[in-house]
């Protein structure tokens, strides 16, 4: 041997970075596709917790006092649950998570309908 073959790296180590920097990479772009394009969004969003009831977005002031008795006193709701909503063309679109009962997300549909409008 002369000596001038260069130096090759046939380790298990280089490997792993490598692939662990491109899957990684492609996590955050998938992640970010995702988000941009297929996350709802909403206009507002009413979290309960316990005995408390938080707002987020464009929810009218005027009526939080209302919702809260709703929530709270009238359907009991003191889980974690949150609903959301957005104002689309045809009226509002409502969406919820946690353990709400039928007859309670149409009551609370019931309450947006009539306290906000519809289109």
């Amino acid at each position: 041997m002369d000596g001038t073959q260069p130096f090759v790296n046939d380790g298990f180590e280089s490997d792993v970075w490598g692939y662990v920097i491109r899957y990684g990479l492609a996590a955050v772009a998938l992640a970010v596709v995702v988000r941009l394009f297929f996350w709802r969004r909403s206009d507002f969003c009413i979290d309960v917790k316990g005995d408390k009831v938080a707002y987020h977005g464009r929810f009218p002031f005027a009526f939080r006092s209302e919702c809260d008795e709703l929530l709270l006193r009238d359907l009991a709701i003191h889980g974690p649950a949150r609903i959301y909503a957005i104002r689309e063309k045809s009226g509002w679109r409502l969406w919820f998570r946690g353990r709400i009962g039928e007859g309670e997300k149409q009551r609370i549909r019931n309450f947006i309908l009539t306290r906000l409008g519809s289109r």
